[in-house]
């Protein structure tokens, strides 16, 4: 049975922050971000929305990411990554290839399916970019090193990359200071199922018994070890509690045809209006689960929009429940966010998609 939290945190608003910053003549500072996804249709869209908010001067988009055993197809999305930076303007900021392959696997049909759709949306089914000169979880220890200050980590595919960055632990001032993980200022993690059912898929749910959400579940040693490493309190969790009350609406697709000025607007309108995308998304089987970790990592999600729990949240790795997340007294300490409101939450991403 979950336990009850022990203090509910209700966010606060990121613009009562600029508001008062700019009162005393103090410039809001970017939130130094890494991003680190699988390339799904919704991490692209996640991925959209910080490249707006990078332009907006709300976050400093230091790096991007991929990780190749989740949803996204090997070297492919590395490709759909950049394509998106190149598109929202931003060709220089540095990316890396991740992970490849774990002992489990999401079906390749599904994979294929939704990298076809990527690869018409982004136009960039020919394209053959050439190899990142360092790997994801080099490009993360560097980045998370060097940036001045302490660093946001988004993260919406599985937590292996950030795993690995972890354990290589290079020998800097940062790892005599305590490690990578103390440069950490805050996680957000799109994975996790802690009171509802989870989303496996096809194959994957025979030998399993479908409370794992399917990021953790893919790699759920690297998960605990992520949610071990970073400092107390420091994690937002994006569980399948919070992001259930997010669908995909074609109404909302719609919107951003209505209502889309930038480049970021209309990536995320191409991917969406895909056939197999809007197929998927007339049988509500898309969410916006990626999009709040984001909007969240931030400030465009708080308000009332993604309200927190603290929770403390383990990670089972053995048996018919391994890559499970549930509430334990054993697990770490970080901030759950639960359901927010729908209408709030679409039109926060719409206005942030559009630099409002």
């Amino acid at each position: 049975m979950r336990r009850p939290s022990r203090l509910v945190l209700v966010l606060v608003l990121a613009l009562c922050s600029s508001a008062c910053a700019a009162s005393t003549g103090a410039a809001a500072q970017p939130v130094p971000v890494i991003y680190d996804g699988d390339m799904d249709v919704d991490d692209a869209a996640a991925l959209a929305v910080l490249c707006e908010a990078h332009k907006q001067h709300r976050v400093d988009l230091l790096a991007v990411t991929v990780d190749n055993n989740g949803f996204g197809v090997a070297g492919r999305a590395l490709v759909h990554a950049r394509a998106i930076l190149n598109e929202c303007g931003l060709p220089n900021v540095p990316t890396a290839d991740g992970a490849n392959g774990t002992a489990r696997q999401i079906p390749a049909t599904v994979r294929d399916k939704y990298d076809a759709a990527m690869a018409n949306a982004l136009s960039d089914g020919d394209v053959r970019n050439p190899p990142a000169t360092s790997s994801a979880s080099e490009l993360l220890a560097k980045t998370i090193t060097d940036a001045p200050t302490e660093v946001t980590v988004v993260a919406t595919g599985t937590l292996t990359n950030l795993a690995d960055a972890l354990r290589s632990q290079p020998t800097t001032a940062a790892a005599a200071s305590g490690g990578l993980a103390n440069r950490i200022n805050g996680l957000y993690y799109m994975g996790g199922a802690v009171s509802v059912p989870g989303n496996l898929l096809g194959s994957a749910v025979k030998d399993f018994d479908n409370s794992q959400e399917c990021n953790v579940w893919l790699d759920p040693a690297s998960a605990r070890q992520v949610f071990q490493a970073v400092r107390p309190g420091a994690t937002h969790l994006v569980p399948l509690d919070a992001s259930s009350s997010l669908p995909i609406t074609p109404r909302y697709v719609d919107s951003l045809s209505a209502d889309g000025t930038t480049p970021s607007s209309r990536i995320v309108r191409q991917i969406m209006t895909q056939p197999a995308v809007a197929d998927a998304i007339n049988r509500r089987r898309l969410y916006w689960s990626d999009v709040l970790a984001a909007l969240w990592s931030f400030g465009s999600g708080d308000g009332g929009i993604a309200r927190a729990q603290r929770e403390r949240i383990d990670v089972v790795l053995d048996g018919r429940q391994s890559g499970r997340t549930t509430a334990s007294p054993a697990g770490t300490d970080m901030q759950v966010a639960a359901k927010p409101d729908q209408g709030q939450f679409e039109q926060a991403f719409l206005d942030a998609l559009n630099g409002r």
